[in-house]
């Protein structure tokens, strides 16, 4: 049994709440290099998972303010297209996502602002009036959590966790386009990147999805389905009420030997807080 939001954690099928009955679980991730021109507006960046095809958009705003530069991601690995076939599943339902962000700039030329908010809502209207209603609803939220670029040279990580457990249970078709990110299942992420007016910064955006899916009765993949494993809703809420304190805080990755040995430290702790310290986090591999 394996119940965490932890996409980047070594892969484990989620143990839900309810039977869903015999589905196929599948994983995967996308790396990829965010740069931030100097002498340019924001940056807003929205990370779903929840539609299965496209989890990650980006606009850039330019300094007399209008909006374009748009950009999608798609994790190619996990196989999920627009269109079901042998290899692409019919239905979905995403039980974990995850986004990394490092500032990968010169160590000496790191600027600007990143502020970052976690939405247990969708994001509809994406058009070029909503990027700026989503920027602003960004920067004035008092939930919004801002850090330094400087900070950001270890790397941080955020977790969506479950809008609700009867959509996030749900499966449907994979979504192509903005549409996902209307009626999710698991929390919406928003970032805006304030740039800087002296130096480019670029920006490592690491992001990772788990799914259950449902194939054709006739391929492989559907016989590869089986029933996921259940835990009980106390443990499933221990760990979403830790990353809903959180809020839309992200947590640092341990980067050095000494950070790894705290961690394991946190694990012998008795008790909920080293429950879900053990239950959220992916912990590096101590050196030999």
């Amino acid at each position: 049994m394996s119940h965490h939001f932890d996409a980047f954690a070594p892969f484990r099928p989620q143990a839900l709440a309810f039977s869903i009955g015999p589905a196929t679980s599948i994983s995967g991730a996308r790396r990829f290099a965010l740069s931030l021109p100097k002498d340019h507006g924001k940056t807003l960046v929205l990370y779903q998972p929840g539609g299965g095809i496209t989890q990650l958009y980006y606009w850039q705003q330019a300094v007399d303010g209008t909006w374009g530069g748009t950009a999608s991601y798609n994790i190619d690995s996990t196989g999920i297209e627009a269109n079901a076939s042998a290899s692409s599943p019919e239905k979905v339902m995403c039980t974990r996502g995850s986004v990394r962000l490092r500032n990968v700039s010169p160590a000496g030329e790191m600027a600007g602002a990143v502020h970052c908010l976690k939405l247990s809502s969708g994001a509809p209207g994406l058009n070029t009036s909503a990027y700026s209603e989503l920027a602003s609803l960004v920067l004035s939220h008092q939930r919004t959590h801002t850090t330094s670029g400087s900070q950001l040279s270890m790397t941080h990580q955020w977790d969506c966790v479950p809008v609700s457990q009867d959509k996030y249970h749900g499966f449907h078709s994979p979504i192509y386009g903005n549409g996902e990110a209307y009626d999710p299942g698991l929390t919406t992420i928003l970032f805006v990147f304030e740039h800087s007016a002296a130096k480019e910064q670029t920006y490592e955006f690491s992001m990772a999805a788990c799914y259950y899916a449902r194939y054709a009765v006739t391929g492989p993949l559907s016989n590869a389905a089986s029933l996921p494993p259940t835990c009980g809703i106390a443990q499933i809420n221990r760990s979403r009420d830790f990353l809903e304190r959180l809020g839309s805080l992200g947590r640092p990755i341990a980067a050095t030997a000494a950070s790894a040995f705290a961690d394991r430290a946190m694990e012998a702790i008795p008790g909920m807080l080293g429950n879900l310290v053990n239950a959220n986090r992916a912990f590096p591999a101590l050196p030999p």
